[in-house]
C-alpha cells in the first residue's frame, strides 16, 4: 500500500480570467499523480487540457465537475491542468483543481 501526499497545492480560477486562451488552473504536477478533481461553477462549457494547453481533452459542461482516478487503472499522471472557455465568457463561477499523489 503507498502513502497519500496532499502537499501540492492546486490552483484555481474565477470566471472573470477565463479567457479564450489556455490558462493554468494547476502547478506542473511532476509525477506520482494518482487522483486529479476539478470542480466546476461556471456558467458555461469550458475546455480542458491536461498538457498545458497543447492538446483539448474535455469539453466540460456549465457545473458539471470531474474526478480521475488515474490510481485505480494503475496509471499515474504528470503534466499540468489547464482551461478555456468554449466560445462563450463565463459570466460566474469559479474553477479549480485538487492533487493527491502517491508518496
Amino acid at each position: 500500500m503507498r502513502a497519500a501526499l496532499v502537499n501540492q497545492a492546486g490552483t484555481g480560477l474565477a470566471f472573470g480570467s477565463i479567457t479564450g486562451t489556455y490558462a493554468n488552473i494547476s502547478p506542473v504536477i511532476s509525477g506520482r499523480c494518482f487522483f486529479l478533481t476539478i470542480k466546476n461553477t461556471l456558467d458555461t462549457v469550458c475546455i480542458i487540457s491536461l498538457d498545458a494547453g497543447t492538446t483539448d481533452w474535455l469539453f466540460l459542461p456549465p457545473a458539471i465537475s470531474v474526478d480521475i482516478p488515474f490510481g485505480a487503472g494503475g496509471v499515474e499522471y504528470s503534466g499540468r491542468v489547464s482551461v478555456k472557455h468554449n466560445g462563450t465568457p463565463p459570466t460566474a463561477g469559479f474553477i479549480s483543481v485538487g492533487i493527491i499523489r502517491a508518496a
